[in-house]
């Protein structure tokens, strides 16, 4: 579907994330998903780009969302998106992906993390507009599989939702990945599928110099390296499917007693107090897990920070 209905005044504007000169990439990306636009385009002219991943998302939601429909998020969600759906008139309602039992006391994989699909179809209502999902998920790494990917496109069929399924990391996955929108015709028609500018630019470079491989492969190395320290730590972490970052649960961290915290940090979540105490004693930073949930949801979050390996090696050592 096109995400061309709103935001094009977005497209004229200057913007920091992207040169906003001819730089058409729809056909590259369209061309990169051969899997999906041989099934649903007669041609990759019919996907229409905007300049950086954010403003797609709010293009669409401002294109389809009335003030009061609801958009389903799974949780650990990320956080831009709130700001963007309450701007278009939107109500958020979330569904939490839940991590195993074990996790924390042991390493898990993504893929670990549960979806409750009675939870999730039970959650819509007479207002729901749209389910979104993110694949490979941030900050989990999770990739969805395709029973997972059948289960939510069955609802939003059944329900007459849309699915927006926000690809923006499908380059750096590291298991089979999946493409929600060839599921059947069904499910094609109400899914509006956003991909990366970026993988756009560098698919023609993949091509012949296996650009692609080259970086799962780096990414990954520097995952093992960074997780390797965890383990020594003796610290549990989710093992990512995709994407370029770790969950890790810090359960098992007992801050001093004594430690002294300003006060604008003071009465924030044990994991902001993880958080603040690793960058200003260890100079390590990281992104609290209960910034990703909603009240309801985020004692789930409160012993996990989010660590990125997108760094040069001189810094991640």
């Amino acid at each position: 579907m096109e995400t061309d209905h709103a935001g094009d005044d977005f497209s004229a504007a200057k913007q920091n994330d992207c040169p906003a000169v001819d730089f058409r990439p729809a056909k590259r990306w369209g061309a990169s998903k051969q899997d999906v636009w041989s099934v649903i385009n007669e041609g990759a002219e019919a996907s229409r780009i905007k300049p950086c991943v954010n403003l797609r998302m709010l293009s669409v939601w401002m294109a389809f969302l009335n003030p009061g429909d609801e958009v389903m998020l799974f949780e650990p969600y990320f956080d831009q998106s709130l700001d963007y759906i309450h701007m278009a008139g939107g109500v958020i309602r979330c569904v939490p992906l839940r991590p195993p039992a074990k996790a924390d006391f042991a390493i898990c994989w993504s893929s670990e993390w549960t979806i409750n699909f009675v939870e999730l179809e039970q959650s819509i209502t007479s207002r729901t507009k749209m389910i979104v999902i993110n694949t490979p998920h941030n900050p989990t790494g999770m990739v969805f599989s395709r029973e997972e990917l059948r289960h939510i496109s069955g609802i939003c069929v059944r329900h007459n939702l849309l699915l927006l399924s926000d690809e923006v990391y499908d380059r750096l996955s590291y298991v089979p990945f999946t493409r929600v929108a060839i599921l059947g015709p069904d499910v094609q028609q109400r899914t509006i599928s956003v991909g990366s500018e970026a993988a756009a630019a560098v698919y023609e470079q993949s091509l012949y110099n296996g650009f692609w491989s080259q970086t799962r492969t780096l990414v990954r190395e520097k995952m093992i390296r960074l997780c390797q320290v965890f383990q020594k730590l003796d610290l549990p972490y989710t093992i990512p499917e995709g994407g370029y970052f770790v969950l890790v649960n810090l359960a098992k961290v007992q801050i001093p007693r004594e430690y002294r915290f300003p006060p604008h940090i003071r009465d924030r979540r044990r994991d902001f107090l993880l958080a603040w105490f690793l960058i200003m004693e260890l100079g390590v930073a990281a992104i609290p897990a209960s910034e990703y949930y909603s009240p309801e949801h985020a004692c789930l979050g409160k012993n996990y920070l989010r660590f990125a390996i997108c760094q040069n090696d001189d810094i991640l050592n």
